[in-house]
């Protein structure tokens, strides 16, 4: 029957096997010179010169010399072995926090390419969900109608009803026209309130001659509710950019009717057109130099504007240096 050979048993290596050899041999010497020892003092009556027992006595100097200096030497070899691994231990630290530093980049680089994910799917979904908004917006734009009484499928749709109010709108931006009388505490409008005051009063006539309320359709409602949603997720995006964007799908007539709107009935619609510049792309030329003053003196200047960004071109100006 044949015994198997454990694979986890290793044979001693030959250098491993010298270092016991000599150890052994060392010890026994040590021994031997201890045990012989007193076999040598008894020889010492055979010295009949006395005279000479100084100097058999000094030649025992040599070997306390030779102990000494081979226990010197031990000493210097032990710290040289204990710095050479104390050595090692410093080396095998330093790599461990190497490696610990290289393990901290790699999970801060994983960290930051997964932040860098994150945000690039939020602002995919962003952009996915305002194309979707717009869509609709677009829709319910389409579903807007003016019925024309007494005529047969001459009903007005989508943006000939903005077209409709806003000429209503712009005839009362014109400075010109007759004042509002006194209200009620006999005290006058001012040229603000007097604007405001003829914009109400025509969009009530538009509403009843045209038998539609845009509140019927909670148009404006949902503009403002895609604005809000920008303004929630403009640490994602270029605001700028998607502002553009937003109005590109809006006409001039639909703009004046948003604005007119947000003056008389809507004051947070009103803030998103100051705060995000919603009637930057309104065209001058499309209306008289009296009624586009008008228009402007009703909005802060930022609402016919870009959002400023952070410039830090400061910081690269040479000119105090």
């Amino acid at each position: 029957m044949s015994v198997k050979k454990d694979p986890n048993s290793k044979k001693k290596k030959p250098s491993e096997w010298k270092g016991y050899i000599s150890s052994i041999v060392l010890i026994l010497s040590v021994f031997a010179m201890w045990f012989l020892y007193p076999y040598g003092l008894s020889h010492l009556d055979t010295i009949t010169n006395t005279s000479s027992y100084g100097t058999f006595g000094d030649s025992f100097g040599a070997l306390n010399t030779l102990f000494s200096g081979l226990a010197f030497s031990t000493l210097i070899i032990t710290l040289f072995l204990q710095r050479k691994e104390l050595q090692l231990q410093r080396e095998e630290v330093q790599e461990s926090n190497d490696i610990a530093k290289t393990q901290t980049r790699i999970s801060n680089q994983q960290a930051k390419l997964i932040s860098q994910q994150i945000q690039e799917s939020q602002k995919q979904n962003f952009y996915n969900l305002f194309l979707k908004f717009v869509e609709e917006k677009n829709l319910k734009k389409s579903n807007l109608m003016i019925k024309v009484w007494g005529q047969r499928d001459t009903n007005i749709y989508g943006n000939e009803v903005f077209k409709h109010f806003a000429s209503n709108f712009i005839g009362n931006l014109d400075k010109s026209v007759i004042p509002s009388p006194p209200k009620d505490d006999g005290s006058y409008y001012n040229e603000f309130e007097e604007i405001i005051e003829k914009l109400s009063e025509s969009y009530e006539n538009s509403s009843r001659n045209y038998s539609m309320k845009f509140e019927e359709f909670y148009f404006f409602e949902y503009i403002e509710f895609i604005l809000n949603f920008i303004k929630q997720n403009q640490s994602l995006i270029e605001i700028n950019q998607v502002i553009r964007m937003f109005l590109s799908y809006f006409t001039f007539h639909e703009t004046i009717c948003m604005a007119c709107i947000a003056l008389i009935k809507m004051p947070n619609l009103e803030q998103y057109i100051n705060e995000l510049g919603l009637l930057r792309e309104i065209n001058p030329e499309l209306l008289t130099a009296d009624k586009y003053e008008s228009l402007t003196s009703l909005f802060n200047e930022s609402a016919f504007n870009e959002i400023p960004t952070a410039n830090l071109d400061f910081l690269y100006d040479e000119s105090e240096t």
